[in-house]
């Protein structure tokens, strides 16, 4: 990560807020990626509510953003003019949900834990059921389909020309391969041996965090290693969620 005092150089990565408090000599531009415009509306049908400046603030601060001269940022900029701002190629993302509350957490820290793991699993589920629901949408509505443009609709089109049996059995098979892919995941994240070789003695694990933050504040209040300090070996997580949340959107 670079110093605050460093100066900022072409196609740097970094929060929006942290790049724009750094010497900008070349006068180069912080284009948020993407438009932070297109991340409000998802952000406030979850909330139900419209984001106070003070939230909206806090949002374009820590958006995912990169340096780029301002001929780049210019054709970015028109680029994503032309296309709609973004292409989405199965509907609007709405953010994953959960069905409890984080004052609602148990007390005891086994748990808790638990908890958390299972916080994980709802939102892996919602984001789950969601694509599902959104390919069926795309593959029955025509005008849907036009909207995506040729090069993003081609496969739907091609499913939506079938009989309606084929029609369901390739939508069945999606739905196969996003629950094996799903499952694929978390066993990449359950290792923690040298099964993920990184060559010459070395191999990969992976810790996946769960962090609880203060929205007003942008403050984390507590963290879960969830993939590690949990009953079960993690990917057997599967089974249970998609018992427990095969409906949860």
């Amino acid at each position: 990560m670079a110093e605050p005092s460093e100066r900022l150089r072409e196609n740097e990565v970094g929060t929006f807020g942290d790049l724009t408090q750094r010497p900008n000599p070349d006068a180069l531009i912080i284009l948020p990626v993407p438009p932070i415009e297109n991340l409000i509306p998802a952000l406030q049908q979850h909330l139900g509510r419209e984001l106070t400046p003070e939230e909206l603030e806090i949002q374009r601060r820590k958006a995912p953003s990169i340096v780029v001269t301002k001929e780049a940022a210019e054709k970015i900029m028109a680029e994503q003019a032309h296309r709609g701002i973004t292409v989405q190629t199965t509907g609007r993302f709405r953010p994953p949900t959960v069905r409890s509350s984080y004052d609602e957490m148990p007390t005891e820290a086994a748990d808790r834990d638990e908890a958390a793991v299972e916080l994980f699993g709802q939102h892996l589920f919602s984001l789950r059921n969601q694509l599902i629901e959104r390919l069926r949408q795309v593959i029955e509505s025509a005008e849907t389909r036009r909207r995506l443009g040729f090069l993003h609709r081609k496969e739907y089109d091609a499913v939506a020309a079938l009989a309606p049996e084929g029609r369901e059995a390739a939508w069945a098979l999606a739905r196969k391969a996003v629950d094996l892919y799903l499952q694929d995941v978390l066993a990449l994240f359950t290792g923690t041996g040298d099964s993920l070789s990184f060559e010459s003695g070395y191999a990969i694990n992976y810790r996946l965090i769960l962090q609880v933050k203060e929205v007003s504040s942008d403050e984390v209040v507590e963290e879960f290693e969830i993939n590690r300090k949990c009953q079960k070996v993690f990917y057997e997580y599967y089974g249970r969620w998609l018992n427990r949340y095969v409906d949860h959107r």
